[in-house]
């Protein structure tokens, strides 16, 4: 009985190089020998999926190719080669969006920063871009002057200033709304007195 379970690939949904990471582990988890691993592939990815390998692969079947050849036709076919320049520009355009945390900002870089292809720039080039790009689009004018204020800030430095930051402003919109009601509620009171005091 084979350990763990995948789904069927979802064109429209699932990510191809991701849904490819995880076939490899179950193919690792349960042991699957080499010259069964197209087997567990074609069973797994479901009919919509498989009939595209088909096409993709014929006048021969899906099963007639190597698990990485496989693989590489069907990644050709969803993920065409992309423009580091274009892939870059759409990194250096995403800002923090309007009710968007600085965690999801983030994750959202990371997500883009993939296809940027910035391992190819030399000296720490990925964790370079994202501070540059983490820093310039985050929302906040103020906590954006405040990091561009700080000496030798790296990657690790611009985001737990950040969300540091973000936290005590969280905390002072509260603190200041909690001291707002409490005045209201002091205003309310002075005023039931004097109304009980001219009656």
């Amino acid at each position: 009985m084979p350990i763990g379970k995948i789904e069927a690939f979802d064109i429209g949904k699932h990510n191809w190089d991701a849904y490819c990471r995880r076939i490899k582990q179950f193919i690792a988890l349960n042991d699957i020998d080499k010259e069964l691993q197209v087997a567990a592939l074609v069973t797994h990815v479901g009919e919509t999926c498989y009939e595209l390998m088909c096409d993709l692969c014929a006048p021969v079947l899906p099963e007639s190719k190597t698990f990485d050849q496989l693989t590489e036709i069907v990644r050709l076919h969803l993920e065409p080669q992309r423009s580091d320049i274009a892939e870059r520009h759409v990194f250096r355009q995403r800002t923090q969006r309007q009710g968007e945390t600085v965690s999801e900002y983030l994750q959202s870089l990371k997500h883009l920063a993939k296809t940027c292809n910035f391992e190819k720039i030399t000296t720490n080039p990925l964790e370079v871009s994202l501070r540059d790009q983490f820093v310039s689009g985050l929302s906040s004018e103020d906590m954006r002057c405040r990091l561009f204020a700080e000496k030798d800030l790296d990657y690790k430095r611009a985001v737990e200033l950040a969300l540091a930051l973000e936290a005590a402003d969280r905390h002072a919109v509260v603190a200041a709304s909690g001291s707002a009601a409490t005045e209201g509620e002091g205003m309310h009171r002075v005023a039931e007195v004097r109304r009980a005091a001219r009656a």
